[in-house]
This record gives structure tokens, sequence and C-alpha cells, in this order.
């Protein structure tokens, strides 16, 4: 019987003395003798190790560059943001009208200016086409009598809030007229918003209701 691993010549030859023993009546099992990889060498091992701290060298610093650009970004981002600032303001003008003269020398218009913006405006002057001067008015009333008051000033018009100009209170006076307000027709009206501006508008001449 040849023993396990003994060095006896090629493969061929094993299985040759393996057989002529089967045919003495001894059952000997055949054995393959496999070669081994080879181990890799002490080089070859330092050499993949440096390969992989190299790697990781690489991609720890590739991450801190990454980090950096994004708090760089972030920190640029929140400088940039600025307080949140009140929205203009925009004054839209509604239910313009006038009445008509009737001989007088003066002419009165009404109208709503409803401020849609985020401040406060303030209606400080107006002009007309068919009148010499326009001043704002107001009528009150003051120890039982009705009374009218200048207001050079203007009217101020609050955020989200209206200014109506209405019969028996604030109006716009007209003087100087160079012809009679009748019924039908319509003149030019400029109105001077302190934040707005100028607002040009048209106003039509509406019969008095009885």
């Amino acid at each position: 019987m040849v023993p396990i691993g003994a060095d006896s010549g090629s493969h061929s030859e094993k299985f040759k003395d393996h057989d002529a023993k089967r045919g003495d009546g001894i059952d000997c099992p055949r054995v393959i003798i496999a070669s081994l990889p080879p181990r890799p060498s002490n080089t070859s091992a330092r050499h993949t190790r440096n390969e992989l701290s190299r790697a990781l060298h690489h991609k720890s610093t590739t991450y801190r560059i990454l980090i950096s650009l994004i708090s760089g970004i972030c920190f640029a981002l929140a400088c940039s943001v600025e307080p949140p600032v009140a929205k203009p303001s925009r004054v839209e003008v509604v239910d313009v009208y006038s009445h008509p003269s009737a001989g007088a020398p003066v002419g009165v218009v009404y109208l709503k200016a409803i401020n849609q913006g985020g401040s406060a405006d303030r209606l400080v002057s107006v002009t007309a086409d068919i009148a010499t001067s326009a001043e704002l008015h107001e009528t009150i009333e003051s120890d039982g009598r009705m009374k009218m008051i200048h207001h050079p000033a203007g009217f101020e018009i609050a955020p989200g809030s209206e200014l109506t100009l209405t019969a028996g209170g604030k109006h716009i006076m007209l003087t100087g007229l160079s012809g009679k307000l009748e019924a039908g027709s319509t003149f030019n009206l400029e109105l001077l918003f302190e934040q707005t501006g100028t607002v040009k508008i048209v106003v039509p001449i509406r019969p008095r209701s009885h």
C-alpha cells in the first residue's frame, strides 16, 4: 500500500500502482493530489494594503471637499437672505362719478380708492382738465351746522383699506370750471398718490338722483 502524499512519480504511475494492488485483492482508495495556489508574497500583500489605503484617503479627501463646498453654499445663502419688506402700495380707483353743475361755478367728484398694497399710501393732490383748481375737501358738522374744510395734506389710505369720497363727507371740489358739467358727458382727472404715483381716470357725469 502506497502512503498518501508519498512522492512516487507522475499521477499515471500512481494510478498504475493502485490498479496493480487492486488486483492483489487490497481495496485501496484512489487519491488525487491537487496542487494548491501559491500563497501571495509579502510584497504583493503590502502593495494591496497600500492601494487600499490610498483609495480610502482619496475618498475621505473627496468627502471633506464636498462638505466644505456645501457649508460654503449654505453660508452664502444665509447671508444673502434679506428680511421681508412690505409690498409697495398699489391703489385702485373705482366708482368714480360727478354730478351736473346746474349753472354753479363749482363741481364735485366722488370715488373709492382701494389700497391693495402692503404699505400705507396717501392721496395728496388732484388736477382736472375742466377746472382751474381741484382740492381735497371734507364736509363736517360743527356747532349744529355743516362746515366744509380743506385738507391740503391729503387723505391717508392704510394698507388693505379704502378711501371713500362721497356726498356729505370727503370729496374733491372743482372750482373755476371751463364749462358746464352736463349729464352724460365726461372729463379727465389725475390723482397723485404718495406711493402709487399718478392715476389717470375718466369721470362720467351722472344725473342727480331724487
